[in-house]
């Protein structure tokens, strides 16, 4: 195992911590993921049409 820098210990605490909401908050994201496809979509067919 190499020694990790402070800086970079509070980066891997940091993402891990992020990973974990994300985790939590997964479900939500996912919709909001859907929905931003689902605009661009939306709006890549009216510019198509335009």
């Amino acid at each position: 195992m190499q020694d990790f820098s402070e800086e970079q210990i509070m980066e891997i605490v940091a993402h891990w911590i992020r990973n974990k909401k994300k985790e939590k908050s997964g479900q939500k994201s996912m919709l909001q993921l859907k929905k931003k496809k689902m605009k661009k979509l939306v709006f890549n067919e009216i510019t198509w049409v335009n």
